[in-house]
């Protein structure tokens, strides 16, 4: 008898959705189903939504319902197991992905990997994943493509659903009438051509169709590094390949087919290998003739950043910066979170300087709140990365990623955290009448760390996050730098004196008190609860509305649109300016030549800056009493007044896609501008939110044909290597 399998990574949907990913992993469990065992025996359909998959049980009861268990859907995903047991009682559940083990338990594991936290720790766990999925059937542990196939095996042989529960199966860990079975671990899946693409097989037509979702596609899976805080590496010594030939006909496949004009590459590390650069000159030549992608979003394998990456990002340029994801540079964090391969700063500088020289945007992400990290560390750490001459930086607050060794009980005992729940942003759906809710899990109180330095932290990344996340003070601060005049001190003072600094105290203190007060919560009890709260009143006000996002950090996007509108703009400049002469008077820094440089590189600065609303053309041209583009190819590293000219020239401010910002406000019109803003933060990389100094007023030589246009892209850009469903 024909069987019946339904599939979800399962994304919260009741505000849109939370992220808007193809689901990769779930959809090459499909098609290896599918070719294994024929459209005759059975049928496969793959779900985001849970209003899809409920209206889809009362169609057809399914026999197998197999669902991705993540750190964004871990609640949402136990609330349809329990739905799914009342409506479909004689179905097979299952559920994987990084929430659950890798190997299964503890004798699966080679010897040399026992020693893991995640290994010693994975049938704990497995267990507080039971304990919230009572109802599952199997755990599937690793790559999911086998371990389902092979349940499925079992139910196509057996006379009914409920005698294949209870059997030992190969990558499962089985539960039934109080047994438990433990199957084998199943083989390393090094070619993942076996596995037919479900772009091509229509596979995912239905689903990409209905949400307008970009492609997402893999060249390899796995990565080799061991990051404490992450869930995707160290589980394996190997990575798995597709050809070159099967990226690229999914590549054409989403060329002649997808709405949405965004390509994401789901590899941990793009650039490890050396086809990656042949990968990269496809993608970029097909785009120069077709206009196809739009945009694009990689993780580059940047830690040691070979001639690989380099070359790279060279040919990607334009569609995102060159990304060296660095996360701390204090050695006792990077000890604390096995990340002993970060380049040093001597080496960080050579990779800036090559890409500065090459046209490329250079970004870093830094976590706070890592073990071991202080507040003055971090400052410390962002000052260095400035100085190396990064063009934007992003800051993330450290929360617990269930399936990473930090989020183990034994590093919560090392460590001695406490922590709290913030909502995920926009992570709320309606399952069986009752509204579930995802939330991040926040070390707030570490030993010898106080919840206050918690607090001070956030505070500190929302002012970088203004005057550096999309680069916007990078002329400024590099300038008052070759005067000994520190942006960190001009952050002490604004602090320090609320009253004469009131643009930026008003942002920071308000992002605190609502993140304080109405986003973060002792339990994930009482976050619910307040969501629920907030749903049932229709709160729309600032202090903790669904609207602006529970998430502890959404309302600062808001803020900041609302920050740069033209006539804000010039308000938190001249603050920080301000603050900037205090210190430099009391350095013996300030005279008439530093006066006159910030002035003008202050009026500069403000059509740096551009508005989420948008910018109405490409290229501004200004005049300049300095050769601005010499300055920078020097690394900043004199003062500007070397670089003075003997009368007065011109200087380009240009964007670097500007069709991305002029499709954006084609598709926004009718939005307010807070729905504006959130689009513009899930789309718009850090490279592109400023204009860049330039010699020419046609600055870009490369050819833009075809259907450049971006369709829709909402909430937030997806973590690394996210979307491989029941795999991991």
């Amino acid at each position: 008898m024909k069987k019946t399998i339904y599939l979800a990574d399962l994304m919260h949907s009741n505000f849109g959705l939370a992220y808007t990913t193809t689901p990769l992993g779930v959809g090459k469990i499909g098609t290896h189903i599918l070719h294994k065992f024929g459209g005759d025996n059975v049928e496969v359909r793959l779900f985001r939504a849970f209003e899809d998959i409920e209206e889809a049980v009362k169609e057809k009861q399914p026999d197998l319902v197999g669902l991705s268990s993540y750190a964004w859907n871990e609640n949402l995903t136990a609330a349809t197991f329990y739905y799914l047991k009342k409506t479909c009682p004689d179905a097979v559940l299952v559920t994987g992905g990084a929430n659950i083990s890798v190997f299964g338990w503890e004798h699966n594991y080679l010897h040399k990997d026992k020693d893991k936290m995640t290994t010693m720790f994975s049938k704990s766990l497995d267990a507080e994943t039971l304990k919230i999925m009572p109802n599952v059937d199997y755990l599937v542990h690793g790559h999911g493509e086998y371990p389902v196939a092979n349940i499925v095996e079992r139910l196509l042989g057996s006379a009914s659903n409920a005698d294949v529960k209870g059997q030992s199966i190969d990558g499962c860990t089985g539960f039934f009438g109080g047994k438990m079975t433990i199957g084998a671990t199943p083989p390393f899946p090094l070619d993942l051509d076996e596995f037919p693409s479900p772009y091509t097989t229509g596979l995912l037509d239905e689903m990409i169709q209905k949400y307008r979702l970009p492609a997402q596609l893999e060249t390899n899976r796995g990565c080799p590094y061991q990051c404490s805080f992450c869930t995707t590496g160290g589980a394996y010594n190997k990575i798995a390949k597709h050809s070159t030939d099967y990226f690229m006909e999914e590549l054409h496949w989403a060329k002649d087919n997808l709405e949405n004009r965004m390509l994401r590459l789901s590899d941990s590390n793009f650039g490890l290998f050396d086809r990656d650069v042949e990968t990269a000159e496809r993608i970029k030549k097909m785009q120069i003739n077709t206009g196809y992608p739009g945009a694009v979003r990689v993780y580059y394998s940047t830690i040691r950043a070979n001639e690989r990456t380099l070359k790279i990002t060279k040919l990607l340029n334009r569609y995102q910066p060159f990304t060296i994801s660095l996360q701390s540079n204090t050695p006792l964090v990077l000890k604390n979170i096995q990340r002993g391969n970060n380049p040093k700063i001597e080496e960080l500088k050579k990779m800036v300087d090559f890409a500065h020289t090459n046209g490329l945007s250079v970004a870093t992400d830094l976590i706070t709140g890592m073990p071991g990290e202080t507040y003055e560390s971090f400052k410390e750490t962002t000052a260095k990365v400035i100085r190396a001459g990064f063009d934007s930086i992003y800051v993330n607050q450290l929360f617990l990623l269930k399936g990473s060794d930090l989020y183990t009980r034994h590093a919560r005992e090392k460590y001695n955290y406490r922590t709290m729940f913030a909502m995920m942003a926009y992570s709320v759906t309606k399952v069986d009448g009752q509204y579930v809710v995802e939330g991040e899990e926040y070390p707030v109180g570490e030993r010898g760390k106080s919840a206050e330095d918690f607090w001070k932290f956030y505070k500190f990344s929302i002012f970088i996050y203004i005057i550096y996340g999309g680069g916007y003070f990078k002329e400024l601060i590099m300038h008052f730098d070759n005067y000994g005049v520190s942006f960190l001190d001009a952050y002490e003072l604004i602090l320090a004196q609320p009253s004469e600094y009131p643009n930026y105290n008003c942002v920071l203190d308000e992002a605190t008190y609502n993140a304080k007060e109405h986003k973060i919560f002792d339990t994930m009890d009482e976050l619910s609860q307040k969501v629920r709260n907030v749903i049932k009143s229709n709160d729309d006000n600032k202090n903790g509305s669904i609207f602006q996002g529970m998430n502890i950090f959404s309302h600062i996007i808001h803020k900041m649109g609302d920050i740069l509108k033209h006539e804000n703009r010039r308000k938190i400049i001249d603050e920080f300016v301000k603050a900037s002469y205090v210190i430099a008077g009391q350095n013996g820094a300030f005279d008439k030549e530093f006066r006159d440089i910030t002035e003008e590189l202050s009026g500069l600065t403000m059509d740096v800056m551009v508005s989420p609303l948008g910018a109405k053309e490409p290229t501004i041209m200004k005049e300049t009493n300095f050769d601005i583009i010499a300055w920078m190819q020097n690394g900043y590293r004199e003062k500007l007044t070397e670089y003075r000219l003997p009368q007065k020239g011109q200087v380009y401010l240009t964007l670097r896609n500007f069709s991305e910002h002029q499709h954006l406000v084609d598709n926004s019109e009718g939005l307010s501008d807070n729905d504006v803003y959130r689009r513009y933060y899930a789309q718009i990389n850090s490279s592109n939110m400023r204009r860049w100094f330039t010699k020419t007023e046609n600055w870009s030589t490369e050819v833009e044909q075809g259907p450049t246009a971006l369709t829709r892209l909402v909430d937030q850009t997806q973590p690394q290597a996210t979307e491989m469903g029941l795999l991991r």
